[in-house]
């Protein structure tokens, strides 16, 4: 007859208890109010800036949630949900608001218009606004990643002029040849042709193929 015994361990492993999250009852929540006193606009206007007192996004534009048509919820700047109301439609995704007031917080009407990513960047530029580029920005030579420096590209215009194909110089230099395409199109040589005879000639070919296929097109076909 065999006894089965059972060990009992010498150590007892306890688990922490669960803490219990309590909801923050919006009573104790200290508001505090934004004051143009306390936030003044980077650049003065005639009319006094609209502080938005809601939430706020990453960049420090107002947000607020907007119930849609069909019954779901987006979240749209204040600005835009300001230009949507009064223009009666939805911005394109292309379209963006220019604040002359530089003002993140604001959203009056008078200081918001309609424009696009490269004229919000003019507006930048022209008020001493725009960010500088960074100062590891290296270009030409002095970048680790360039190939072929600067001064060898009229030396490859000048080759490719001679009768060399972009295919042949992107072996030799050992690059794309969108590399060489690129070098191409920003060396100006205005001495010399532009394009060379094999260039010029292939393109004659080209431009023939494709009226000859468009006059195979057009041209109506004679019933016997």
């Amino acid at each position: 007859m065999v006894t089965i015994r059972t060990l009992q361990p010498s150590v007892r492993i306890a688990l922490p208890e669960k803490r219990r999250f309590r909801s923050v009852s919006n009573v104790n929540r200290d508001y505090v109010r934004r004051s143009l006193r306390d936030f003044p606009p980077p650049t003065p206007q005639p009319t006094p800036c609209r502080l938005w007192q809601g939430s706020l996004d990453s960049n420090g534009y107002g947000k607020r949630k907007m119930k849609q048509p069909d019954g779901s919820w987006r979240m749209i700047s204040t600005h835009r949900w300001v230009m949507e109301t009064v223009l009666g439609r939805r911005l394109r995704k292309d379209e963006v608001i220019l604040h002359a007031c530089d003002h993140p917080l604001c959203f009056r009407l008078e200081h918001l218009s309609v424009g696009t990513m490269a004229s919000n960047n003019a507006d930048a530029r022209r008020k001493g606004r725009a960010k500088k580029p960074p100062v590891n920005r290296l270009r030409g030579e002095a970048n680790g990643r360039n190939k072929i420096p600067p001064r060898l590209w009229p030396k490859i215009v000048n080759t490719w002029l001679d009768g060399s194909t972009v295919a042949s110089l992107a072996r030799l230099y050992d690059v794309h040849p969108a590399t060489i395409y690129k070098i191409l199109r920003e060396t100006p040589l205005p001495e010399r042709d532009r394009y060379p005879p094999h260039a010029r000639k292939r393109a004659e070919q080209s431009l023939s193929a494709i009226r000859e296929a468009r006059r195979e097109r057009t041209t109506p076909v004679k019933e016997e």
